[in-house]
Order: C-alpha cells, then structure tokens, then sequence
C-alpha cells in the first residue's frame, strides 16, 4: 500500500469511529437489512412424508400433520432422508431448537451422498451446535468434497451466531445448491455464499437430503470442552414448511435450479449481497479460511490474501451509483468507508476499493483491523462484478 494511503489511514479521526460504531451497533439491535429477494417464499412446502422418510431411529421420531419431532436421550437420537437424490436445488425447512442446556447435541439439515460414497462423499451442511445455559447456539455452514468430515479429510466451517433466539420460535433455513455456487440462507437473508473455484472444490455428484439429532459430544461445543448432559433429556429437534425443490437423477438436462436472485442476476443482488455482509460483519464467529492452525494449501478456494468477509460480497458498477457507505476519493482511488464492529475487544475499519479507469469492474478489499492501536492489514481480491 503507498504510504499515502497507509497514513490516510492512520489519520482518521478515532471521534469519528466511534461515533460510526454506535451506528452499527444500532443498526445490529434491529436485525439486517432486507435482502429484497425472498427464494425460500418462491417454493411450495410439502409434507414430510411427501418428501421424506425415516432413516434411523424410528422410536425417536414423530409426524403430525406434515410436519416432523425428532429427539435424542441416551438410548438414540433419530434421522431422516429425502425420497429422491438431486444434482441441484433448494432445500430448507423452518426449524425450532430446544432451550437450556444442550451442549454436544447437533440438530441438522444437510445434504450428502455418502451411503452412495462412504469415505469419499460430499456433504453441505446446516448444524445447530447445542450449547451451555449461559450462551447461544451456533449455527456451522460445512462444505466437504470427497470426504467424510472424521478429522482426516478437509471441512470448510463459517459458524454464526444468530440474531434472534432460535429455541422461542421457528425460523426457515436453506441452502441453495447451483452449478456455480451455494448459497445458505437464515429466513432467506444470504448468510453465506461458497462460489465454485474449480472441479476439485466443489461438490457435483448427485445427493440425498438428510436431516437429524444426535450425540457429537466429542467436537460440538467449544471442540469438545462440553458433553452431553443426559439429565436434560429429551433433546427435541423441530421442522415443518419442508422446502424440495430441484433436479433429480431422473430430471432432463434442461433442468435448472431455482432462482436465488431477482431476475436479471446471476448471482445474489448487491442489496442481497448488502444483507449477507451485515450478517458476516456481526454475527460471524469463526471462519476456516482465516484460522492460522489450518493448512491453507489443502483449501485451495481461498486463495493467499483473504478478507474478513466471504468472496465475491460487493458490486462494483461503472458509474459508482450502486454502492453503499461513504464515498471519498483520495489520490486517485474511489473510497467507500463502512466501519463493522466484531467483538468488544475488536472493531474492523473496512474501505471497499475501485480503481480508475471507470470501466474497471473488479474490485478490492482493504480491511484496516485495529486491536488496540496497532492495525493488521488484509487484502482479498474480488472477481468482476456482472
């Protein structure tokens, strides 16, 4: 960086982030920003025996008008399965967890093909990991490609908090499965999206659906530091409001999935993308990519320079007039000034970058991460914007 621009930097008024980050953490107490497209509202629900059927544990699982009770005490947990095997779709159902002490206890929604490819399967994932009574569930998006997920294989993890309880009420979750990318959703606000980088990081053969309630006492919280507690049992996993919508095995090649974007997008809008990088900037609690014990030449997807937010998050258009946050040109260089606030101990001073000539539609972003007083720089170069 020129040392024009690192002393731009260093200069900013503290005044001024401060009075930026009691914005954010107004803007935070009232939930994201709409993301103007709802996908999960675009698909019928169907039943569960209209899409499902038992997998494992049948004595811990009940169906009542279409919609499903899962549980789990020290005897088993139970499982289920979709009927039909997709190359490609949506899949969500709106989930209700349980409250209390639920640490070692994951409540899931997934998809896989490893009865098809046990050892060498691909999975995406949805998981509640269970907690303690003093904290909140987290929420783990996985992307496994020809793996099992046992230790010896690459996962790829972004974990979130949530914005609202998820034991008080049911919330609709989803996961978008494209050719090119996927996408998970929380009531349809994007909070991730894994686009494809190559064949080798990207799952493409067919899956199943899978949903359950079991014991991973030996991982789920705080990697292990608390077990399951039988005393609380039954854990009680809820879904109703099934979402299947997609191409199976037997569908023609002209089949496509649903749309995850207005039309006129490829991918997620820039309001869409808005949304999700607010989720990101105050609700993500963990993600591979920036985690130093992991060995980044086995996840090739993220590339050497990695920003604090998923790839691809931002447009960029030619006439500058479909951007968000504050606009400033210092030196040649389109500024736009966005301060997120991560934890207490630690604000990100983010600056989304745009170089001239104005037909340039790729764009690079700076994260200036303050600890203390001392920053950290943090580059992530962008594909075009389309």
């Amino acid at each position: 960086m020129p040392s024009s621009l690192s002393s731009y930097f260093h200069t900013v008024p503290i005044i001024s982030l401060l009075v930026l980050s009691c914005m954010i953490c107004s803007s935070i107490a009232q939930g994201p920003p709409s993301p103007g497209y709802y996908p999960g509202s675009k698909i019928s629900p169907v039943s569960f025996n209209q899409g499902f059927r038992n997998l494992w544990g049948p004595q811990h699982q009940r169906v009542d008008q279409g919609s499903l009770t899962i549980w789990l005490d020290s005897s088993s947990g139970s499982g289920f399965k979709s009927l039909h095997s997709y190359k490609s779709g949506y899949f969500g159902a709106a989930i209700k967890l349980q409250p209390g002490y639920t640490a070692g206890v994951i409540t899931s929604l997934y998809l896989s093909n490893n009865q098809d490819y046990p050892g060498n399967h691909d999975e995406i994932d949805i998981e509640f990991l269970g907690t303690t009574l003093d904290k909140p569930y987290v929420l783990q998006t996985n992307v496994f490609i020809r793996g099992s997920g046992d230790g010896n294989i690459i996962g790829r993890e972004m974990r979130f908090h949530l914005w609202f309880d998820p034991t008080q009420n049911f919330h609709n979750y989803g996961i978008l499965w494209k050719p090119n990318e996927i996408i998970f959703y929380v009531d349809d606000v994007p909070i991730r999206r894994y686009p494809r980088k190559s064949d080798a990081t990207y799952p493409s053969r067919p899956m199943y659906v899978y949903g359950s309630i079991w014991d991973a006492s030996s991982w789920a919280t705080e990697d292990g530091k608390y077990k399951a507690n039988y005393k609380y049992q039954p854990f009680i996993g809820r879904y109703k409001n099934f979402k299947l919508q997609g191409c199976t095995t037997q569908s023609s090649a002209s089949c496509h999935p649903p749309s995850g974007s207005p039309s006129g997008f490829g991918s997620l809008s820039p309001q869409q993308f808005r949304a999700m990088q607010w989720v990101q900037n105050n609700y993500l609690v963990y993600n591979y990519c920036h985690d130093p014990r992991r060995d980044h030449t086995l996840i090739p997807e993220t590339g050497p320079l990695w920003s604090g937010v998923d790839v691809d998050v931002f447009y960029v258009w030619k006439d500058h007039k479909k951007t968000y946050g504050r606009l400033q040109v210092v030196h040649g260089v389109l500024f736009i000034l966005l301060l997120v606030h991560r934890s207490q101990q630690c604000g990100i001073f983010h600056s989304y970058v745009t170089l001239v000539p104005q037909k340039s539609l790729t764009a690079l972003l700076v994260g200036l991460q303050y600890c203390g007083m001392r920053p950290m720089l943090r580059f992530c170069h962008m594909s075009s914007a389309h």
